[in-house]
């Protein structure tokens, strides 16, 4: 039977290095390895990019992938999918390419496929979220980006 995992929301105004250390500490508790090598680059790569950017309610916008990255360590998932849960927003939201975020932090094929497939479905109108092409902007690299 499957494990119950409560999520909690972090507290308004967390400083992002206060998250960042919060989901190294989550990883470090399940994870059979010490080399979070690919979970440092990605945030360090999103941090970088998202630097700028601010949350409609003024916060960092590196709140949101950390919050996302952060349930996926809950959920105990791997460190790819924790890495791609850090660098979602870089493609759609920066003016870093799907290429340049693979070549930077070696981010695995299936993150790859996986925004391949998604790009194929919304071009074929099957966008897997339920988005109609008319709620679905594009970045202008030709991967669909879906407002927040």
């Amino acid at each position: 039977m499957a494990q119950e995992v409560t999520l909690e929301r972090p507290a308004d105004n967390t400083p992002p290095e206060a998250l960042y250390k919060d989901l190294i500490e989550t990883i470090k508790r399940y994870h059979p390895s010490d080399d979070l090598s690919m979970i440092e680059k990605a945030y360090r790569v999103a941090a970088e990019q998202h630097k700028n950017q601010k949350r409609k309610s003024g916060e960092p916008y590196i709140i949101h992938p950390l919050c996302v990255a952060i349930i996926l360590a809950d959920l105990e998932m791997d460190k790819e999918t924790i890495a791609a849960g850090l660098l979602h927003d870089v493609v759609e939201d920066t003016g870093m390419t799907l290429e340049e975020v693979e070549k930077e932090c070696c981010a695995s094929c299936r993150w790859r496929h996986q925004a391949d497939t998604a790009e194929s479905e919304f071009r074929q109108g099957r966008d897997a979220g339920g988005e109609s092409p008319e709620d679905v902007r594009f970045n202008g690299k030709g991967h669909p980006g879906y407002h927040h």
